[in-house]
């Protein structure tokens, strides 16, 4: 016999997850007991919720899947932000709450969140922003509804799942059900699907092939496909290819045939060519706003093939003239396969060659704060033959970093493009490190984050430090919100955006965190350096230039440089 905590952590287990990341409660306590029991998953005891929550994303975008556990009410309210932010970019994350006792629904027991009376209906909360919402009701429920909550949240567009349980049922005898066979997501494409885009597939090689000035976007979407099938493909056909911010972690900035980032900060050639093509063809692309804004001309008048995996994103803000639903996984090594060699594009690579001889921005030289840009390229040398992965943060940070940080074979790019919520990167970049670790790689872990987005998040530190888990902060520092900043200025408003002085390697120290503060590259270097070697929690107080904004690009409006 075991009780209904014990069958949580079981299934839990089963479906993959080891690490856990949470913030205990009354009603919750019995699975954070069960988890402390067990040899082979791990509990974080995080400093919020919200931070938690984070970290179960982050962790999801190694593992595979993730986990954040809180307790009812304020507990699972402080994750909304977080869950919401695994539903943008489609993570698969299993978020648990517990209820009060059965017995005391509609008696407004402590944090009551079943809907009855005037308690908030956290079940109708959480229904926009998870694609399952679950309230067990017996015991021997727990294990079905876990196994089915994890195939919903990695099956078709992947997102984050809900599963709320009375916290009598957390104690409630059982029988021991959790050595049900957990079957994983099978990942191959149905007959059906096959044979009904076949015709389509042979359609977009051919419409690629007599196209004058073709170019492939990978979106979001393309995340979890190899990146080297996509390389092979515009290798193959010689057609440059471009990435959303959400997908720059897919290319190798030498990959020979990669132009960059589009969007509103983008880098120039990508942007610059994507205006010129006649043909598109777009993979897992949703079309936002940051990735679009850029563009002067749209794509209205191109002619536009769109495959996603949800066929409800197909037809929004751009109606594609081909449309393919289905999985790229599946469809990206068939259309490659299907792709002939093209040995007529050296009218297409001798334009490109002439965007990517235009500077978009200089250095700006100053003899008390560092460039952004030159941050970013000291981060690219001492980076350059390690394994590390690049959490980004919401902010300034976050677009210098879309433009300038180079993905390698070694490392790689992993931002929240979605819902754009300041200190995400400060806590996901917890989650991934441990699922680095629980995943035996030899791999880092940077965060790049601004003040105002640390100031969000910063008592996650302690979380590290109690875990030993070795994050490395690089804080660009421009004492201000600077985005809001930047938009203040522009509108003439009034509005305060500094962010108060406060001293970052105190803060940090105080957290357990030992820090350092610098102002140049070479400061920087020895710093990130320094804080490899040591494979600690690490923070560096980067002063950056508060005036150097990174500049947006707006088609044909930017002033360009000659080199």
């Amino acid at each position: 016999m075991s009780n209904g905590a014990y069958n949580v952590v079981r299934a839990l287990k089963a479906i993959g997850i080891h690490s856990i990341f949470g913030v205990p409660g009354v009603n919750i306590l019995p699975i954070f007991n069960e988890i402390n029991r067990s040899d082979d998953i791990k509990l974080f005891i995080c400093k919020n919720e919200a931070g938690a929550a984070y970290m179960a994303d982050g962790y999801a975008k190694i593992n595979g899947i993730g986990c954040c556990i809180g307790t009812t009410g304020p507990g699972i309210t402080n994750m909304i932000t977080g869950i919401t932010c695994s539903y943008g970019d489609s993570i698969p994350v299993i978020a648990i709450s517990a209820q009060v006792d059965q017995g005391e629904y509609g008696k407004y027991g402590i944090q009551e969140m079943t809907g009855e009376g005037r308690t908030p209906d956290m079940l109708a909360i959480m229904k926009n922003i998870t694609k399952k919402q679950v309230r067990i009701n017996r015991v021997n429920e727990i294990t079905d509804v876990i196994f089915d909550c994890a195939k919903v949240a990695q099956s078709g567009r992947p997102g984050p799942v809900y599963i709320e349980i009375p916290a009598n049922i957390l104690l409630e005898q059982c029988e021991n059900n959790t050595e049900v066979f957990w079957r994983s997501i099978s990942l191959e494409p149905s007959i059906y699907e096959i044979g009904l885009a076949r015709s389509q597939h042979d359609q977009i090689i051919q419409i690629l092939e007599t196209a004058k000035y073709p170019i492939i976007i990978a979106g979001g979407g393309c995340r979890s496909v190899d990146g080297t099938i996509l390389e092979e493909l515009t290798n193959k056909t010689g057609i440059p290819i471009v990435s959303t911010a959400s997908a720059k972690t897919i290319f190798t900035y030498n990959c020979h045939n990669y132009l960059g980032v589009i969007g509103c900060y983008g880098n120039y050639a990508a942007n610059q060519y994507l205006e010129k093509a006649d043909v598109v063809l777009a993979l897992g692309v949703c079309f936002t706003y940051l990735s679009t804004s850029g563009w002067s001309l749209g794509i209205e008048s191109k002619y536009l093939m769109r495959i996603d995996i949800d066929d409800n994103e197909l037809d929004r803000n751009y109606i594609p003239d081909i449309k393919i639903c289905g999985d790229i996984r599946t469809i990206a090594p068939i259309l490659c396969k299907k792709a002939r060699e093209n040995k007529n594009s050296s009218h297409i690579w001798d334009t490109v060659k002439n965007y990517k001889a235009i500077v978009f921005e200089e250095v700006q030289e100053n003899n008390f704060r560092l460039d952004p840009i030159q941050a970013m390229q000291t981060i690219n040398q001492v980076s350059a033959n390690r394994n590390t992965h690049a959490v980004v943060d919401v902010g300034f940070n976050a677009y210098w970093a879309e433009r300038y940080f180079n993905v390698n074979v070694n490392n790689g790019y992993i931002y929240n493009g979605s819902f754009g919520a300041m200190g995400y990167g400060v806590a996901a970049s917890i989650g991934v490190m441990q699922a680095i670790e629980d995943n035996t790689l030899q791999d880092s872990v940077i965060c790049i984050c601004g003040d105002g987005g640390f100031l969000m998040n910063g008592m996650e530190l302690s979380t590290a430090a109690t875990y030993g888990i070795p994050v490395i902060w690089i804080v660009f520092n421009n004492h201000a919100l600077g985005t809001q900043k930047a938009w203040v200025e522009r509108n003439n408003m009034e509005v305060d955006c500094s962010c108060v002085c406060l001293d970052l390697i105190k803060c940090a120290n105080s957290l357990g965190v030992e820090a350092v503060k610098t102002n140049s590259a070479n400061g920087l270097a020895q710093a990130l350096n320094y804080a490899f070697a040591l494979h600690k929690p690490f923070l560096i107080d980067l002063e950056i230039i508060p005036d150097k904004y990174p500049k947006a690009y707006y088609g044909e409006n930017v002033k360009k440089i000659n080199r």
